[in-house]
């Protein structure tokens, strides 16, 4: 049960961007024929596990429409996390597959994919002076070449485990450790973030965290981190890491979260999986400001009544203009994706075309 636990709650983010003059402008697309530029979200499908339908999948904002693209709808096993990076490009780490996906999306008709393999099972990225840093299953640090597209260094890290969640800090880079399973089978979960010095790429100081740490996100300058708990007496949580002195402090309880201007939104979704495959879920949302370091219980303003029922399985703010999208998943049919405008007032629900979407990032 554990194993089917860590593979249902993996999860991922994906960026992408458009260079434009306007983000109306049209675009040709070799056909004699001109082709107006994305605009809307970019959904992340992650996938059912050993099945290879990993995909993205496009909502466009104008139409409402959800496409899908035939080299985007079957790019491997489990699609972890996705990244945006500064020349353009997009990147998608595959899990299983042990591939790196490079995307260029510019319009949909001339979206093209190339894959690179790699040694190891990569999980999430960060991007930092034309490099992405990628954490990987058994402890190992890949530091990629953008414009190479090659695997430059690789860093075992000391105690390094099954490495999660990553953020980049000037030049100090933050990895979660979160757990292994020990010779008779048991899952060990692990209460530390490692750092890197990226000057040098060597291992700096260990940080005591929340058990089983697994995402980092960054709001206005502040580096939170939410652990997974060990599924049975630690609950989820979120806890804030000061980059100064690298104490841990405790913000909520938190199975999801995001940045949402200068708050972290964040979902509480608490399953009871003792009579799987009948489960029931009981979901809650908060708020944590940066600012006043207040928590808000009740950031939307409008909610359907069906999502107090349901996992949710990804949220994420339009850093632009504050639209929020938040993704449900069952794990047997495809996602629903809830639209929220900047005030947390529903605007509408669409079927995202894709298995297990958790992540989604807005293409303005």
């Amino acid at each position: 049960m554990k194993k089917f636990f860590l593979s249902a709650l993996c999860a991922l983010t994906l960026g992408l961007m458009v260079t434009s003059c306007n983000d109306d402008d049209p675009v040709s697309n070799g056909s004699g024929t001109e082709e107006t530029a994305f605009q809307g979200a970019i959904l992340i499908n992650e996938g059912s596990m050993g099945l290879n339908n990993a995909g993205v999948t496009f909502y466009d904002k104008v139409s409402g429409e959800v496409s899908e693209l035939p080299q985007f709808s079957a790019m491997g096993d489990v699609a972890n996390n996705g990244l945006l990076g500064s020349n353009g490009k997009v990147y998608v780490t595959l899990t299983n597959s042990k591939t790196l996906a490079i995307a260029e999306v510019k319009t949909l008709a001339g979206a093209t994919l190339k894959q690179v393999s790699l040694d190891y099972q990569p999980r999430r990225m960060a991007e930092q002076d034309g490099y992405l840093y990628i954490s990987c299953y058994g402890g190992y640090l890949l530091k990629f070449n953008m414009q190479s597209e090659q695997v430059e260094s690789t860093l075992k890290l000391e105690g390094g485990q099954n490495l999660e969640g990553i953020a980049a800090v000037g030049q100090t880079l933050y990895v979660c450790n979160s757990y292994y399973v020990d010779e008779q089978g048991n899952y060990i979960y692990l209460d530390k973030i490692l750092t890197v010095n990226l000057k040098d790429f060597t291992q700096g100081d260990t940080i005591q965290t929340v058990l089983n740490p697994n995402y980092l996100t960054m709001v206005d300058g502040h580096l939170f981190v939410l652990g997974f708990g060990d599924y049975d007496m630690t609950p989820y949580q979120i806890a804030e890491i000061n980059t100064s002195n690298h104490e841990s402090s405790y913000i909520a309880e938190g199975t999801k979260m995001c940045a949402w201007g200068k708050k972290l939104l964040f979902a509480n979704s608490q399953t009871d999986w003792s009579n799987y495959p009948n489960v029931s879920t009981n979901t809650n949302f908060g708020a944590y400001d940066t600012t006043t370091g207040e928590l808000n219980e009740k950031p939307f303003a409008t909610m359907p009544e069906s999502v107090s029922k349901e996992s949710i399985y990804f949220l994420e703010a339009n850093p632009d203009n504050g639209e929020i999208l938040m993704g449900v998943t069952d794990y047997v049919t495809t996602s629903t994706v809830h639209l929220f405008d900047a005030k947390g007032q529903h605007q509408n629900s669409f079927d995202s075309k894709g298995m297990n979407t958790n992540g989604a990032i807005f293409m303005n």
